[in-house]
Order: C-alpha cells, then structure tokens, then sequence
C-alpha cells in the first residue's frame, strides 16, 4: 500500500481534481431515525438493493481544508472551519475517492484535522452527514466521534428517493 501525504488544499492548482473526487458511495445499510415521545433511535436498515448517493461539492474554495495524496494524485478532500467563539472545528467536506477508500486516507486527513483543531485551540470537532451514509459514518465513529444531535428537517424530501435526516457527530480534540 502506497502512503498517503496531506497538504494544504491550493485552489489554483487542485481545484479540478477536487472536483474530480468519485464523491458517491453505494450501500446496502442504512440508519433509519426511528422518533418517538422519549426521543430517537437509530435502526440499521438492510436493503436489497443497493442505495446510490452522490454528495456535492459546488465550491471547494469556502473554507480551508487538505487534500490527500497518493503518488501524487489528489485521493481525499477535507474542508473545515473553525468556530472560535465555542471553540469548534467544523467539517463541511470530507471525502475520499471511492477507489481509494479503507486505504487509510480517511484516517490520514483526520489525523491531520485532529492535529490542526489542537493547534488552533479547538476542543472539538464536529460534523453533518447523511443517515444513508452508513459507510461513512462507521468510518466516524471508527474514528472516536459520536452521534451528538439530528435534524428531520434539514434535507428536501423532493432531492431523494430515501427518508434522509441530517446525524450530526462529534469528538474531543484530545483523547
């Protein structure tokens, strides 16, 4: 397996292959949000066939954020922000080519944010994804973060053929 470098995202010269990034991801598990009067639960759902979603990238160039390399060719993309006055960092993208996933990419851009949130001061870290991205978000909680907050609201009900609501997740900096 080839190692994976991380480096600041240069939107002169890596915007098209962050672009080019397969954001798309197939599963045949997803989490369904089951509410009732006490709260939420979430249910892992098999489905016989696969579900399809591609996520979307319209700017890279809003926030800061690293790109991971692999013999030089842009694999992953991660952009983030930090929120000074709660002391959160946030990731708004993060994705590794679909060729190159469970290759430690993944892990290599989020050692990297880990680190940067340490410099900067941030306690924790903080993201949204998809109830359907059941590979991704065993991926996070992989990576220490847990379900800290859902949103039933947040996607259009006329932007997919699923039930899609928004899991918010969260990790210490530290530990």
């Amino acid at each position: 397996m080839n190692a994976v470098d991380v480096r600041d995202y240069n939107p002169a010269t890596d915007r098209d292959a962050v672009l080019a990034i397969n954001r798309t991801f197939t599963t045949t598990a997803t989490y369904r949000v089951a509410a009732s009067d006490a709260g939420f639960q979430l249910v892992v759902e098999q489905h016989a066939l696969p579900v399809v979603k591609q996520f979307p990238l319209d700017d890279p160039d809003d926030n800061p954020a690293f790109v991971a390399l692999r013999q030089e060719e842009i694999v992953g993309f991660a952009a983030f922000r930090h929120q000074i006055w709660n002391r959160r960092t946030e990731i708004w993208h993060f994705y590794v080519s679909a060729q190159h996933r469970r290759q430690g990419v993944g892990s290599a851009l989020m050692r990297t944010l880990l680190a940067t949130s340490g410099h900067a001061g941030m306690r924790c870290i903080w993201l949204e994804t998809s109830n359907l991205a059941y590979p991704a978000i065993q991926f996070y909680r992989s990576a220490g973060f847990t379900l800290c907050g859902l949103d039933t609201t947040l996607y259009d009900p006329s932007q997919s053929n699923e039930v899609e609501t928004a899991l918010y997740f969260a990790r210490q900096v530290a530990g």
